[in-house]
């Protein structure tokens, strides 16, 4: 588990850190957008899942860097119907990765689970691992503590656009 936490403390850093080479030009020309969009997606962990949201979506910066906070319904079948309200943030940029809290149910019993994500993305779509930590109800079986996704996101109204220079 440490090496799994220090991993991914280390893909972090590297995704939010920049080097500048030398200080003889420095461009300043690049372009930020603040957007609301339509989250779509496929989840997959021994079942299939569609996923249905919205996130307010940013991005900019010199080298594409992208990252949003969503809110969205995952809904599965196993041998009943359950679903699982969800909150969280990703960012992107090549390599991508977020966290969410979801309060997955089958309107008999529930369970309150964290989801850290990695993967690869960009502004449009994110492509991930992730893994369920369950936080209550540890016997809650429909869900897997593996699982496989792919979000897309379709820009519904953009708020801001500016280019910098």
């Amino acid at each position: 588990m440490k090496t799994l936490i220090v991993t991914l403390s280390f893909f972090m850093c590297c995704q939010l850190c920049a080097a500048q080479a030398d200080n003889t030009h420095i461009d300043t020309n690049y372009a930020s957008e603040v957007s609301l969009a339509l989250l779509a997606g496929y989840n997959y962990y021994g079942r299939s899942g569609v996923e249905l949201g919205i996130t307010k979506k940013i991005v900019g910066g010199h080298i594409a860097v992208a990252g949003g906070v969503d809110a969205s319904m995952e809904v599965f079948r196993n041998q009943n119907w359950f679903i699982g309200p969800k909150v969280g943030f990703w960012v992107a940029g090549g390599f991508a990765w977020g966290m969410h809290l979801i309060y997955y149910t089958d309107f008999h019993r529930s369970s309150l689970q964290f989801r850290p994500a990695a993967g690869v993305g960009f502004d449009r779509f994110f492509f991930f691992y992730g893994w369920n930590v369950r936080i209550t109800n540890k016997d809650f079986n429909p869900t897997s503590t593996n699982m496989f996704g792919m979000n897309f996101f379709f820009d519904v109204k953009k708020y801001w656009h500016k280019i910098v220079t």
